[in-house]
C-alpha cells in the first residue's frame, strides 16, 4: 500500500512539475519540486515505522512553533527576554499534549475549535495578543501534530488516506482555481479561493477515493457510508484548515509563516490543513473501526 501511494503521488507531482517547467511557470515548478522532496521524506518516515513517523511529526511541531513565535514576537512587540520564557512554556505544554494526544484530544479538541473561531472572527488586535498565540500553538498545532503521529499507530492506511485526499483536494483545487476561478468566496481572508477551485478540489477528492479503493487500497474494506463521511470531512475541514491559517496570517500582517519550503513558505503554510484536520480525522477513523 505504501509503495503504491509513493509511486502514484510521485508520478502525479512529477507530471505537474514537468508540465510547469515546460510551460516556464517557475513558481509552480518550484512548488512541485519541494513537494517531491516532502513526499519522499513522508513516505520514508512511514516506511521506517511508527517511531520514525512520530519523530517526523515532532519536527513539524517544533518548526511550526518557532515560526509562530517569531511572528507573534514581531506582531505583539514582545521583548526578547519575555518572549523566551513564554516560548519555553508553550514548548513544554505542546510536548505534554503531543505525548498524550490519544488521551487528551477529546478534551482539548473543543477548545481548539473555539480558538479557530476566535482567529476567524476576533479583531486583529486580539488575535495578535501573545496569550492567544500561545493557546493557538498548543490547542491547534501541538494537538494536530500529536494526532498526526497517533494516526500511524494503526498502520499506514489512515495516514495514507488522510494525506492523499488532502493532496488531491489541494492540487485539483489549485489547478481549477488558477484556470477557471472567477467567483471569489473569501476575498478578505484568502483572495485566491474561488467556487470553481472548490469544485475542482471536490473532483480531486472523488478521484482520490477511487484510488483508495483500487491502486492504493487503504479504504477497500470501508463501507460506502464511511467513505462518504470521509469525503465530507475532507471537503469541509481540509478547506477550513487552509482558511484558518490564511485568516491568522492576515491578522498578523504577514504573507507566509516562513521560507523553509520554496514555493510554499513555511511549515505552517504547507501543513496548515494537516494539523487542523488530523485530530478530527483521528476520531473519525477510530469511529469507523
Amino acid at each position: 500500500m505504501l509503495l503504491a501511494f509513493y509511486i502514484v503521488t510521485l508520478a502525479m507531482i512529477g507530471f505537474f512539475t514537468l508540465t510547469a517547467l515546460l510551460g516556464r511557470k517557475r513558481e509552480v515548478a518550484v512548488r512541485g519540486l519541494t513537494l517531491i522532496v516532502l513526499q519522499n521524506l513522508t513516505c520514508l518516515a512511514l516506511w521506517a515505522g511508527y517511531p520514525a513517523f512520530r519523530f517526523y511529526a515532532v519536527l513539524v511541531l517544533l518548526i511550526g512553533l518557532l515560526e509562530l513565535a517569531r511572528h507573534y514576537q514581531v506582531a505583539s512587540k514582545v521583548r526578547l527576554r519575555l518572549a523566551i520564557p513564554i516560548l519555553a512554556l508553550v514548548v513544554a505544554a505542546s510536548a505534554a499534549l503531543f505525548l498524550e494526544a490519544e488521551r487528551a484530544s477529546i478534551y482539548v479538541l473543543p477548545a481548539g475549535l473555539v480558538l479557530a473561531g476566535f482567529a476567524f472572527w476576533a479583531p486583529a488586535s486580539r488575535v495578535r495578543n501573545p496569550l492567544f498565540g500561545a493557546l493557538f500553538a498548543v490547542g491547534i498545532i501541538a494537538l494536530g501534530a500529536g494526532s498526526l503521529a497517533m494516526l500511524a499507530q494503526d498502520g499506514v492506511a489512515p495516514v495514507v488516506a488522510f494525506l492523499l485526499l488532502l493532496q488531491m483536494n489541494d492540487a485539483f483545487g489549485l489547478l481549477a482555481g488558477k484556470k477557471f476561478g472567477r467567483t471569489k468566496l473569501f476575498p478578505r481572508i484568502s483572495p485566491g479561493k474561488s467556487l470553481e477551485g472548490y469544485i475542482g478540489g471536490a473532483a480531486g477528492v472523488a478521484a482520490g477515493i477511487l484510488m483508495l479503493n483500487g491502486w492504493i487500497p487503504a479504504l477497500a474494506d470501508a463501507s460506502i457510508s464511511k467513505q462518504s463521511a470521509i469525503i465530507l470531512f475532507i471537503l469541509l475541514f481540509g478547506n477550513m484548515g487552509d482558511l484558518l491559517f490564511s485568516a491568522l496570517k492576515r491578522k498578523l500582517g504577514i504573507k507566509d509563516f516562513g521560507s523553509i519550503l520554496p514555493g510554499h513558505g513555511g511549515i505552517l503554510d504547507r501543513y496548515d490543513n494537516i494539523v487542523f484536520g488530523a485530530p478530527l480525522f483521528a476520531i473519525l477513523w477510530t469511529a469507523m473501526q
